[in-house]
């Protein structure tokens, strides 16, 4: 049985020895095959629960369209290269939130590793993860997209990938040209069991790559 560490107080500094080793193995709602779960997800006294009620839905969830037999979609995880190389994705089971980036850098992440994420809510994965894990979001970068740049009107600067001059050549809407490709499956996998949405998805992101390493 899965067990989980202690809770942690916000904003708390941890040692490596806080984090207890992942003996569940894999998630049946998840496949990132670079990326193995590692370590347990952590319990927070800092929750989207415990948040300002004025700021509870901006912070913690964005909106989407309900139905009472469908999934809120797929969370994709990619490289920012030409190829745009799927390295994992999940199948949502709630409205996507700050806490899905957070738990995958968490759990999945060595600790050092610690890469420049491009989020099109930065702002708010920086927030949640400072609040919970300061030292690990000290040293991790993220910034918002150059296409939703534009719905962070009120957001430091500091957020916007376009201003980096490292990431000049990265593409930095890898995933959302990847989500509108698997939109053109949409028809065949509304309705699918989840095992066999997570297989169908499995050998069309497998397809995507083939494909994408066939045009170099």
């Amino acid at each position: 049985m899965d067990h989980i560490f202690e809770v942690f107080n916000s904003a708390a500094v941890h040692d490596d020895e806080d984090y207890c080793p992942r003996e569940g193995g894999e998630l049946e709602t998840q496949v990132y095959p670079m990326f193995p779960i590692i370590t347990e997800r952590g319990v927070y006294a800092n929750t989207c629960k415990t948040q300002d009620e004025r700021e509870q839905k901006e912070l913690c969830q964005k909106e989407f369209p309900s139905h009472n037999k469908l999934t809120p979609g797929i969370y994709l995880m990619t490289c920012g290269c030409s190829q745009k190389v799927i390295y994992g994705f999940s199948m949502m089971l709630s409205g996507e939130s700050p806490e899905m980036l957070f738990d995958l850098v968490m759990t999945r992440f060595e600790r050092g590793y610690n890469p420049h994420i491009i989020y099109d809510a930065s702002c708010k994965v920086k927030e949640y993860g400072l609040s919970r894990e300061l030292k690990r979001f000290m040293s991790i970068q993220v910034t918002t997209d150059r296409f939703h740049e534009a719905n962070h009107s009120t957001c430091s600067e500091a957020f916007k990938s376009s201003l980096y001059d490292s990431l000049r050549n990265v593409n930095t809407e890898a995933v959302e040209q990847t989500n509108h490709l698997l939109r053109t499956i949409t028809s065949s996998t509304t309705f699918m069991s989840p095992n066999l949405l997570m297989k169908s998805l499995k050998f069309f992101m497998a397809y995507l790559y083939i494909f994408a390493n066939m045009k170099k």
